[in-house]
């Protein structure tokens, strides 16, 4: 870390350390940084000479290549704040080793830029207390089911990333969290049924996922009677929603949710079956002369079949056609005929 705007992973972190004078506080940093005589966000303890605290909040920092992983000799710290930085400049993912930070007890990553899936380190930092922001970053992939270690946790803000699969289970292990936000993620599935063991949950929003299926109830949820907390998620159903949901099969909604998407897998495999056999043929046909003539001779063979055995039905049908209209001509003669005889001589007796 430092003050101003130089590359972050170029900092000597390993010169971020506290002399036994220093006092809880502004740190001196002369050593590196551009013109600036502290920085502001760099605090150590009253108590020891170690590093507890590190806020470059709002520096507008690049990241080039990876963080310095220097950083993770800062063992004592217990706040870390990165937020509105620029960290995927380079294609950065929040490092792993953040997770070693053992006395970490809030930890805000929010507006940062960072990329990749959320590591599963995070599940470490058992002392976590206050919380843990990585909102509005470029985060993929699913929530690691490690996260639901953190039992101290407070806070957990996910939202607006690009995270998506299942909801883990393990979420509702999350015995102190007080506020959850997973919105505006790809989340899909159901709501875990844990979720009700959140007995300290005062704030929650769940809007634009892809959840389906019923809505847990439990003791606490059924005080957030809210619908926008569902909002942006078609195929939830039950209280606090107006939607009712259906008696049936738990999974009919959930088939029914996904079934454009295994129509769209379905249609795209067909085309690019397609496409191959299109291609494995024409290339076939264009660069070996034996497979052009045996294709030829093969489609006229069957053309020629093709064509007898249209012959062979039009000439049946014509035939047939003949001696029907045969028929009709002699009965229509046998009918004037008699008419008129009726005409000449008068109906016959009966008897006669």
């Amino acid at each position: 870390m430092f003050c101003g705007r130089r590359a972050f992973r170029r900092l000597p972190l390993q010169r971020l350390q506290c002399s036994s004078k220093e006092s809880f506080g502004v740190y001196p940093c002369r050593a590196f940084t551009q013109g600036s005589s502290s920085c502001s966000g760099v605090a150590c303890s009253n108590k020891t000479v170690h590093v507890i605290r590190l806020d470059v909040s709002q520096y507008g920092l690049k990241g080039e290549g990876e963080i310095n992983s220097s950083l993770a000799a800062l063992t004592r710290l217990a706040y870390l704040d990165l937020r509105d930085n620029n960290f995927n400049f380079g294609g950065l993912a929040i490092p792993e080793f953040v997770g070693s930070f053992k006395k970490l007890r809030y930890l805000d990553l929010s507006r940062a830029n960072f990329g990749g899936k959320v590591p599963p380190q995070l599940g470490n930092l058992s002392t976590l207390q206050h919380g843990i922001d990585l909102s509005e970053n470029q985060l993929t992939g699913e929530i690691p089911k490690e996260i639901g270690a953190l039992s101290l946790l407070r806070i957990l803000n996910l939202s607006g990333n690009h995270i998506s699969g299942i909801t883990p289970e393990e979420i509702g292990n999350l015995w102190s969290l007080e506020a959850l936000d997973l919105s505006h993620n790809g989340l899909s599935g159901p709501i875990p049924s844990s979720m009700a063991n959140l007995s300290n949950l005062s704030m929650l929003n769940l809007s634009y996922n892809d959840l389906s299926g019923r809505i847990p109830t439990g003791s606490q949820l059924q005080t957030l009677t809210d619908p926008s907390i569902y909002a942006g998620n078609a195929d939830l159903c039950g209280p606090p929603l107006s939607t009712e949901c259906s008696q049936g099969n738990p999974f009919v909604s959930i088939l029914s949710k996904h079934r454009h998407e295994i129509d769209r897998g379905a249609y795209l495999c067909a085309v690019l079956g397609f496409a191959y056999g299109l291609y494995v043929v024409s290339g076939n046909l264009l660069f070996s002369a034996t497979a052009r003539k045996a294709y030829f001779q093969f489609t006229d063979s069957k053309l020629d079949e093709l064509r007898a055995v249209v012959e062979i039905k039009l000439n049946r049908f014509k035939a047939g056609r003949c001696q029907s209209m045969e028929a009709r001509r002699v009965s229509s003669q046998n009918s004037i005929t008699c008419y008129d005889y009726e005409l000449e001589f008068g109906s016959p007796a009966p008897g006669d």
